[in-house]
């Protein structure tokens, strides 16, 4: 991933995503850019280029420290299910039985200047607005824990 060039075209770029799938479910495969800034509204309704889309963009929380990834608890990217651009696909998964059957789609590599991750799924669910899944931060290990179970 050229960063710098990336970067020229939107400074707000703090890493890559993909993730994987195929033609079988709309939508995925997933291999964008990340952008994040001061708030977590603003890209709810821009595009990459800043300009208005009612698809928004991936964004990490602002209060993520993305320039060393693998520091944070919960890690929170967003992005629209509204159509199949963003992560609407990602809405499918569940009606996709093929899908799990490949295990390769079973990871997400984010990659940023700094750090290459790749991340296991090992569960995904849908939520209302009002269950807490945006906390970043916590006092202990076992606070985390007990947040993720």
């Amino acid at each position: 991933i050229d960063f710098k060039k990336l970067e020229q075209r939107n400074s707000d770029t703090v890493a890559w995503i993909c993730i994987p799938g195929n033609d079988s479910i709309t939508g995925l495969p997933v291999d964008t850019a990340v952008v994040q800034t001061t708030d977590n509204s603003y890209y709810l309704s821009h595009s990459f280029d800043k300009s208005d889309n009612v698809n928004g963009w991936i964004y990490a929380d602002y209060r993520n420290n993305m320039s060393n990834i693998t520091s944070n608890y919960n890690t929170v990217i967003y992005g629209h299910a509204r159509s199949y651009r963003m992560f609407g696909g990602l809405k499918n998964l569940n009606a996709t039985p093929e899908w799990y059957k490949n295990g390769y789609n079973h990871f997400i590599k984010i990659s940023t200047p700094n750090e290459e991750t790749i991340w296991q799924i090992f569960s995904w669910h849908e939520t209302n607005v009002y269950y807490n899944y945006t906390q970043t931060e916590f006092t202990s290990a076992q606070e985390f824990i007990d947040f993720a179970t």
